[in-house]
């Protein structure tokens, strides 16, 4: 027993030094899985009390692994079990054995199980023994429970606490859909007593009402300011015309222009004895120009 102990506590170390122990590696549970595989003695009570307690708390299928607990070719079936549960549909196994002696326990302190353990893509509760005893499976397991009847409460949940739940949780949903309703309905009943649900002719009169009060603005609005602006026009034609050479010429003033049709506008802009036009308001004469005078002066 003591060299059993001793190798138990070397492989223990070697184990934890690689890193088999770590948490960071260990695998969620799932929920409410559907399959269970069981890895344990067929002939042992263990087999039926995992199932009885599974049946009892949440029905689901399980699929067996018989293996040899202990004895020489226990830790190789054992494996081998494990690595063909990985091969198959299930989402949780279960490795569950009674209690015992350390070395009626060994099978569960070989490496090859403990690294098919780690190597598990399906996560697995180990459930070896009693209570006080302690396996290096259950330190690489995802989960270690006392007893495998623990081990089987652990893996599902109690179908009576989920119903409980979903009728509390059903309780709610009705509870937040009458709300729901009811704020709604509230809704309908403020806009059933607006004035528009109650009187909606009368709201379509005021309206056409209204309507026809803007149509009257637009209109009016419209003739005044096209009366401003045909009264500004007014006034600018009226600047325009006062201004124009005909007006000018109306008043008794002439025109006077070269040959070329130049308009004179200045004295030097003629000479002695050349000939210009002189623009009436009724028509124009040629004039032969005699003299001209500048600032008093005569040039002949």
């Amino acid at each position: 027993m003591g060299e059993l102990y001793i190798a138990f506590l070397k492989l223990k170390e070697k184990l934890k030094k690689e890193g088999l122990f770590d948490e960071k590696y260990k695998k969620e549970l799932p929920k409410i899985p559907e399959k269970i595989g069981l890895i344990t003695s067929p002939t042992g009570a263990v087999i039926h009390d995992v199932i009885k307690v599974i049946k009892r708390r949440y029905p689901v299928k399980i699929i067996l692994a018989p293996v040899h607990v202990q004895g020489l070719y226990a830790a190789e079936e054992i494996k081998n079990a494990i690595e063909v549960l990985n091969e198959q549909d299930v989402d949780l196994i279960i490795l569950a054995r009674g209690g015992g002696s350390l070395e009626d326990l060994w099978a569960f302190n070989e490496e090859k199980v403990a690294k098919a353990i780690f190597s598990s893509n399906i996560p697995i509760i180990s459930a070896i023994g009693h209570e006080s005893d302690y396996t290096i499976a259950d330190f690489v397991a995802d989960k270690r429970a006392p007893t495998p009847s623990a081990a089987a409460e652990i893996a599902v949940p109690d179908r009576w606490e989920l119903m409980e739940r979903l009728e509390v949780i059903r309780r709610r949903m009705m509870t937040a859909m009458e709300n729901k309703i009811n704020f709604y309905r509230s809704i309908v009943s403020a806009l059933e007593e607006r004035r528009a649900m109650t009187l909606p002719l009368e709201m379509v009169e005021r309206s056409y009402e209204k309507l026809n009060e803007l149509e009257e603005k637009l209109r009016k609005g419209m003739d005044n300011y096209l009366k401003r602006k045909k009264e500004y026009m007014n006034s600018i034609f009226s600047i325009l015309k006062t201004l124009s050479p005909a007006s000018v010429l109306q008043r008794g003033y002439t025109i006077c222009m070269k040959e070329n049709d130049e308009v004179i506008t200045s004295v030097d802009m003629v000479d002695v004895d050349e000939t210009m036009k002189v623009i009436f308001k009724d028509g124009e004469a040629k004039a032969d120009v005699k003299e001209r005078r500048k600032n008093g002066r005569f040039d002949i």
